[in-house]
């Protein structure tokens, strides 16, 4: 039996994050079916007026929802407006072959995701000129009682006692960190990123001293305090756009598995990177026509 009318509240995943419709149907399929064995794909197929052999297609990922199919399944599921939104885009991100299109889908899509965080501006360009301060801001977030002595030592790896001292210092003067009344430290914003004022050139030192110790990693921390993987692959370049949104969608769900932990007690840091193997083609330039 199908809950009353409302919302719907059993067997219904988060569905804001997913960047596959088909994948989430599924994943909805199995939680219901958990909660309530006489549910199938006849079941669910009687409830959104389709046949229930294309709904099996569908869900393996051979076929597409129609029009029609997605108004039904939205009645059904009882989507709020975000999420019928969020829905209807994805089956058109889902479907589309148009490479603009599907840019377009999916950076609604992440707009929809998105984590919000604090731009910084051009005042706060040394906050990225040390890998350290941006560790130890992290580190008072998880522990506000740290002094310098005991953070210093807590950094992996340990920096000076004085280059702590200086770090809370410039945290506080940029007003990344704040005392409350109890003395502890506590975050002004749960996240920054760079402002456009930012200079291009201190972002692009701050990665390359991140990818360092990147590298310095694998040595540093065993297998089951890291994760390492690469994989090369072929793409047009009119593909690119698409996977930079895709790697921003990998980014933006790690923030929100970072603000939703309880029980977080380490500082991480995540970056990916692409790049060319292969000779970039440049576009020829147009040459002006002789007078």
């Amino acid at each position: 039996m199908d809950p009353a009318p409302g919302r719907y509240p059993i067997g219904m995943p988060q569905l804001i994050g997913h960047l596959d419709y088909r994948e989430w149907l599924r994943a909805f399929y199995e939680e219901r079916k958990a909660h309530d064995s006489f549910v199938s794909y006849r079941f669910l197929a009687e409830r959104t007026d389709m046949d229930h052999s294309l709904l099996i297609k569908v869900m393996q990922g051979d076929r597409h929802l129609s029009e029609a199919s997605v108004d039904a399944w939205i009645r059904y599921l009882r989507f709020d407006a975000r999420e019928e939104d969020y829905f209807r885009t994805l089956v058109r991100f889902g479907k589309t072959r148009s490479t603009r299109e599907r840019t377009q889908c999916l950076e609604h899509l992440l707009s929809m995701q998105g984590t919000q965080a604090m731009p910084l501006e051009k005042e706060t360009v040394e906050y990225f000129r040390r890998w350290h301060h941006v560790a130890l801001r992290g580190l008072l977030g998880l522990d506000g009682s740290l002094d310098a002595e005991e953070a210093a030592v807590q950094l992996d790896p340990p920096i000076g006692v004085e280059d702590a001292r200086a770090s809370l210092a410039l945290l506080e003067k940029l007003q990344l960190i704040r005392r409350e009344p109890d003395g502890r430290w506590a975050l002004v914003n749960d996240y920054v990123e760079a402002g456009p004022a930012v200079d291009p050139k201190v972002i692009r030192a701050h990665q390359q001293e991140m990818m360092r110790m990147a590298a310095e990693a694998i040595d540093r921390h065993p297998p089951d305090h890291r994760q390492v993987s690469s994989a090369t692959i072929t793409l047009a370049m009119t593909d690119l756009p698409e996977a930079r949104a895709r790697i921003r969608a990998l980014r933006d769900s790690l923030l929100r598995l970072s603000s939703e932990s309880r029980t977080a007690d380490q500082v991480f840091q995540f970056q990916t990177v692409l790049f060319p193997l292969t000779q970039v083609k440049r576009a020829p330039r147009r040459r002006r026509a002789s007078r």
